[in-house]
């Protein structure tokens, strides 16, 4: 029997899968009522100098829902969602079972639960947190209190 306590929900995103669809952006701005101009989902392109008939796309999220419509709308299935802590979970599976990469910001080290398939070419994403409509709050604002 699985402890509710113990849950720690997690996502895993394996980005060769990604078609830049948008269907999760939409998805989640709908679901979740954000206002215009604002996003908890992206997608970015990594295009490879070296061929230019070749381009990938990182998808990217928040991580603040427990039945992401990011997940459940996707075509393709780049996001596997589930709780880290239920061995009987894919996303529990591919978390002790495959190389995986996390973005981490370690000036505010939030530790994400947001895992990508090694190989993943990563952008640098790990930029310093900041609240809607880009107001910057000090180190210490983000930071757990004792």
């Amino acid at each position: 029997m699985k402890d509710s306590k113990t849950k720690k929900y997690g996502i895993v995103i394996d980005s060769s899968k990604c078609i830049d669809c948008k269907a999760c952006m939409v998805a989640c701005k709908v679901e979740n009522n954000i206002p215009e101009g604002f996003w908890r989902n992206w997608i970015r392109p990594l295009w490879d100098i070296s061929d230019s008939r070749k381009t990938e796309f990182q998808p990217g999220q928040c991580m603040q829902c427990d039945t992401p419509s990011c997940v459940v709308t996707c075509p393709t299935k780049a996001r596997t969602f589930g709780d880290i802590h239920d061995p009987d979970s894919e996303v529990s599976r591919m978390v002790k079972g495959e190389k995986l990469v996390r973005v981490n910001a370690p000036h505010v080290n939030t530790q994400p639960n947001i895992y990508y398939r090694e190989g993943t070419r990563l952008l640098d994403w790990a930029v310093t947190p900041t609240l809607p409509g880009n107001v910057h709050m000090d180190r210490e604002f983000w930071e757990k209190s004792g």
